[in-house]
């Protein structure tokens, strides 16, 4: 038998093809048994590609050209455990063939993984074969349910009994005849990647590798072991691997008959970024000034994905960046910022205040630090400062997100009311601005010099009382009525026109930050 071809139709064909069990038996032995669909090469599915051995057409036949052949007789089965009725139509090449004591039968296998731990790392078994045999090929398929490089693992091939593999690879992707985790599909002669989903390496990826040109020949024994190498720890839904071979009457193999209930696809839900609720992602935020280059890039485990890239920089160079406030008040700014071997350090300051110390981002390896407590408004300005004696002296910085919430209520201005006592630890809070009223000596009501307002209007408003409003350019205030909380005199410390307001449950003032005093 030289060729062969199927046509599926099924209302779920990739599940269908999954649930149509294969079995060839050649001179009364079984050399063939594993799902329909992944013995050619492509997974659970029919995404269409063209190699020398396996291929699927774009009307979805499913063709193959190994050579089976055979002394005597040749039996196919094809037998439906799925859930749902399916169509099958086969066509057969047959042709002669001098059968000699060089012959060898055509085998293939199906091991499949599931719920498989990505730590501690192992090697997981591809097939062990008995007999004398030559191995021509792989194809692989995983469901990987992040973005994550999932093939970081090395292939290792004992040859008829080797302690240690004669075959030690560098790398899954470099096995399948590719590199750098390349996201794309790709379709050629000896290797192909049929189906990789995306974004990034999230989803269903199928690859294959035919050993034509490299087929290993095998006396005794083969095996061939796969490392699995996530970049992520968690666990793996499923991947599953088909395998080819050629062997002389006898061999054996520990690939067994599927079991129907190892033959479910998983299919994994359209992939969603992830985003922290209420960020301000720094790729988005406008770029007021800058020095170097800034760009958006790429990065796993930051918002949204992706942080804000600057480079090219150096020591005194600044870039400043537009921040959104939805509304006028007191906020903390928290942020998160990517660490690596070549960012630098840099002081951040918002409208043109230092908030905190400068930021050491080096680190030994790409990582979205832990969330920042920055201060308060809008990011304004990020100078470089220098770099870590064991960081690469590139100087980048990436910004991953900022943040904003409600702060905690900080004292930024003070009066003294001197003329009334107020009870003891009662504070009047609103945004930004806490109001501490104390003492009970008779004195002019004023404000330190520190926190005096502009000569302009400002507004007083008190818990428990009566609304005070007023305009004074010396800050002082006056009284329109006497508050329910206060005791002592009645005398007004100045005689204004005053328009009464309401109580309210808040304090607003108008003045410069100050540091609370005791």
């Amino acid at each position: 038998m030289c060729s062969n071809a199927d046509r599926i139709e099924a209302s779920d064909v990739a599940r269908a093809l999954r649930g149509l069990l294969l079995s060839i038996d050649f001179d009364g032995h079984k050399t063939v048994a594993c799902p329909l669909g992944d013995f050619f090469g492509a997974g659970p599915g029919t995404r269409p590609y063209a190699s020398l051995p396996l291929g699927i057409d774009a009307d979805g036949t499913l063709w193959c050209n190994w050579v089976m052949p055979y002394r005597d007789a040749a039996r196919i089965t094809i037998r439906n455990v799925g859930p749902a009725p399916a169509g099958v139509w086969l066509t057969l090449v047959d042709q002669p063939y001098a059968w000699s004591e060089r012959s060898m039968n055509s085998h293939a296998g199906w091991a499949v993984g599931r719920d498989y731990p990505a730590r501690p790392l192992t090697d997981w078994n591809y097939v062990t074969i008995q007999g004398q045999g030559v191995y021509v090929g792989s194809a692989f398929t995983i469901a990987n349910p992040v973005k994550a490089w999932w093939g970081e693992g090395d292939e290792k091939v004992y040859v008829d009994g080797e302690k240690l593999p004669s075959h030690f690879g560098t790398g899954t992707e470099d096995y399948f005849g590719y590199a750098w985790c390349w996201p794309e599909p790709f379709t050629h002669a000896y290797h192909n990647q049929t189906q990789c989903d995306g974004p990034g390496n999230y989803g269903r990826t199928a690859i294959n590798r035919w050993h034509v040109l490299d087929r290993i020949p095998f006396a005794r024994n083969f095996r061939f072991d796969m490392e699995i190498w996530h970049w992520w720890e968690g666990r793996l839904p499923e991947f599953s691997v088909m395998t080819y071979w050629y062997a002389r009457l006898g061999a054996t193999d520990n690939r067994q008959f599927p079991n129907p209930a190892d033959l479910a696809v998983v299919v994994l839900p359209a992939y969603v970024t992830p985003r922290v609720p209420g960020a301000a992602e720094g790729e988005a935020l406008q770029i007021v000034a800058k020095t170097g280059t800034v760009e958006p890039q790429e990065i796993d485990n930051c918002s949204n994905e992706k942080h804000l890239w600057w480079r090219d920089g150096r020591p005194g160079d600044t870039l400043i960046l537009s921040f959104p406030v939805a509304a006028a008040g007191r906020y903390r700014v928290l942020g998160r910022f990517v660490n690596a071997t070549d960012y630098g350090i840099v002081r951040l300051t918002i409208n043109g205040q230092p908030v905190t110390e400068p930021l050491d981002l080096c680190n030994s390896g790409v990582i979205a630090a832990a969330e920042a407590t920055l201060g308060v408004f809008g990011l304004r300005a990020v100078e470089i400062v220098g770099a870590n004696g064991q960081a690469v002296p590139k100087y980048m910085f990436g910004l991953d997100y900022l943040r904003l919430e409600p702060a905690d209520q900080r004292p930024v201005g003070f009066c003294r009311l001197k003329k009334y006592n107020l009870k003891p630890g009662l504070e009047f809070r609103r945004g930004h601005c806490i109001l501490l009223l104390s003492e009970r000596r008779a004195a002019r009501t004023s404000f330190p010099p520190a926190c005096r307002p502009p000569a302009r209007a400002f507004f007083l408003r008190l818990v428990r009382g009566v609304g005070w409003a007023g305009r004074d350019e010396n800050a002082r205030l006056t009284r329109a009525s006497r508050p329910a909380n206060l005791t002592g005199h009645d005398d007004l410390l100045e005689n204004r026109q005053l328009r009464p307001r309401p109580p309210r449950a808040e304090v607003r003032l108008h003045a410069r930050p100050v540091a609370r005093r005791a």
